[in-house]
């Protein structure tokens, strides 16, 4: 059975009406997750109900860092990066990070998580962002991540990041550190 989730009208629509969807409720052959937001799984991750409920969203900073495998430290939060301009979701367990126009978009990346498709930035923007925000980051979170990306950096696209570091404010700072820590 494939994972997936539901606004309340494609769940009206499989299910024919708003009697045979409180019917499947109950039988639980499909879940409430919340408001106007259906699964056929029970417990959906927070990071792909909130993709789905809000189209702009994009996981960064340590959520997309333990996504792509750059830390082992498990977020007690959802890092969310949204453009500046757009409604941001109040939930619980959510941290909002507002992307200025023009730089929301480039590195967006889909991937799955248990199932169900995530929108998460690259591993390219993720370290432009890590490099971004060094004087944000816990030192031990910077420093292991920082590391990891050593490793893998003949396997990213230096390339994409010299395009997109193009458009970036402070594009010189991020570059020096890019010369000096990473490669």
């Amino acid at each position: 059975m494939k994972t997936m989730l539901l606004d309340y009208d494609a769940a009206l629509m499989r299910f024919g009406s708003s009697y045979q969807l409180k019917k499947a409720l109950a039988a639980k052959a499909i879940f409430k997750v919340e408001e106007g937001v259906y699964s056929n799984v029970e417990n959906p991750p927070l990071s792909a109900v909130i993709c789905f409920a809000y189209p702009q969203v994009v996981l960064t900073m340590l959520s997309a860092f333990y996504h792509h495998g750059l830390t082992d430290t498990i977020p007690d939060h959802l890092d969310i990066a949204i453009p500046s301009s757009s409604r941001a979701p109040i939930h619980d367990g959510v941290m909002v990070h507002y992307s200025p126009k023009g730089f929301h978009e480039p590195g967006i990346v889909v991937d799955e998580k248990k199932g169900f498709p995530i929108r998460v930035y690259s591993k390219e923007r993720m370290l432009i962002e890590l490099l971004r925000n060094k004087d944000r980051l816990p030192y031990d979170l910077y420093k292991e991540v920082l590391a990891n990306y050593r490793r893998i950096i003949h396997s990213l696209d230096l390339r994409f990041i010299d395009d997109i570091l193009e458009e970036f404010p402070k594009r010189a700072l991020i570059q020096r550190r890019l010369d000096e820590d990473v490669l």
